[in-house]
């Protein structure tokens, strides 16, 4: 058996071994690497500067134009529906022009039918109707349906002599309607000469 070796011994050829440059010990250090200055890649889509500011401005005028429009819609709306519920004052529109005597004849031939039935109160209210449907028509305009009669008589455009001869009627309906007073055939009498006096041309000059 040999003899081992002395601590020398392993030293000395451990230093050729390091001294053998054909053998790494160490990781090798890399090289800076100086990657070339390359640009960015270019959208197929890019648009130059001045075409972006262009569509900007004409984005915010599409939206300014689409606001102005949606304002006139709005307001044009409102004074249909305006014009639609009628003016808000009744006198502000022409004044009510005479019944047509023909038309007036026939009202009060179906009020005498009624009457003639004993519904006198019914005569009497159709008598009302087609005087306040003379009024909204010769005024152009819808009576709001939340107005009474009084206030009708009030705010219409009426002469002296037949706005009277329409509060005969109005008062009546109304004891008839709110005191529930029934209606007979002297009460009858009185509305039917204040329609005549109502529907007379010559008490609307």
């Amino acid at each position: 058996m040999e003899n081992a070796r002395s601590d020398g011994d392993w030293e000395a050829g451990y230093e050729r071994l390091r001294a053998d440059t054909d053998r790494q010990f160490e990781p090798p250090v890399p090289e800076p690497v100086t990657l070339p200055d390359i640009p960015p890649p270019r959208s197929p889509f890019s648009i130059p500067a001045w075409l972006a500011d262009a569509l900007v401005y004409a984005l915010y005028a599409v939206i300014a134009v689409a606001g102005i429009y949606l304002m006139v819609v709005v307001v044009r709306r409102l004074l249909s529906l305006r014009r639609e519920a009628g003016p808000d004052d009744l006198s502000e529109a022409p004044a009510v022009e005479r019944v047509d005597t023909a038309r007036a004849r026939d009202w009060l031939a179906r009020a005498d039918e009624l009457a003639g039935e004993g519904a006198y109160g019914d005569a009497i209210q159709h008598l009302l109707y087609k005087c306040l449907d003379h009024i909204a028509s010769r005024m152009r305009t819808t009576l709001p349906p939340a107005w009474t009669a009084r206030e009708v008589l009030s705010e219409a455009a009426l002469p002296t002599v037949p706005r009277s001869a329409l509060d005969r009627i109005v008062r009546d309906t109304e004891r008839a309607a709110f005191a529930h007073q029934p209606l007979g055939a002297a009460d009858w009498a009185g509305c039917r000469s204040a329609f005549e006096t109502f529907a007379d041309g010559t008490s609307w000059t």
